[in-house]
């Protein structure tokens, strides 16, 4: 917040013109890509946390019956994470190339 305060408030001379409100775009693109990475790390924690409670939860239903259902349950139960995390990270990719 008082980088984007300083930033904005920042005086620079230009030809002899005094120009007031001189945003520095990459100062304020930077805050808000660390914005990003702060906010994915702290949700991703919990939302990954609560996927493998509700797993575990799960498991207690399907493991058991047989070989076969516990092989193709860990299975799905192992990789059906990677699509929301490889979309978070491609959000995160997209806005850090703009």
């Amino acid at each position: 917040m008082f980088v984007i305060i300083l930033s904005l408030l920042k005086i620079c001379g230009n030809n002899n013109n005094l120009y007031i409100f001189n945003v520095n775009e990459s100062r304020i693109g930077n805050l808000m890509r660390r914005w990003r990475h702060l906010l994915v790390a702290i949700l991703v924690v919990p939302v990954l946390t609560g996927y493998i409670i509700l797993a575990t939860t799960f498991s207690e239903f399907i493991v058991g019956r047989s070989l076969f259902v516990d092989f193709i349950f860990y299975l799905l139960a192992g990789l059906i994470w990677i699509p929301g995390a490889a979309a978070v990270i491609r959000w995160l990719a997209d806005k850090e190339a703009k």
